[in-house]
């Protein structure tokens, strides 16, 4: 399975929440991986350069395709359409968030 073999390359935390995520993030800041597992994410801190289609490799092997790993023969367009749909609410209220956080911390944001 894919999320083990991460794990077993990783260190990896599970939680429930992206704020959770964002948390871990913010104290670490080290670059990291996000898998999902149902509804949890799991969170594994990287060193700073991985092997290149890290991800991709672990991901074709899980499915028994280890040559949906070469991008170029398979670029897999409507697979990575379909994770930017799934993702793209979630990074819109972190970036609205973490707008109104920086407001909130201006000298401009307080007087408010």
């Amino acid at each position: 399975m894919a999320l083990d073999s991460i794990a077993s390359d990783f260190s990896a935390a599970t939680f429930d929440s992206w704020a959770e995520v964002r948390d871990t993030y913010k104290r670490s800041g080290r670059p990291y991986l996000l898998a999902a597992r149902s509804d949890r994410i799991v969170y594994a801190e990287t060193p700073d350069r991985i092997r290149s289609r890290y991800l991709r490799r672990i991901a074709a092997a899980a499915i028994g395709r280890p040559e949906l790993e070469d991008w170029v023969a398979f670029p897999s367009y409507t697979t990575v359409k379909a994770g930017l749909d799934r993702l793209s609410p979630e990074l819109n209220r972190v970036m609205t968030e973490a707008g109104q956080d920086a407001t909130a911390a201006s000298a401009e944001g307080r007087a408010l």
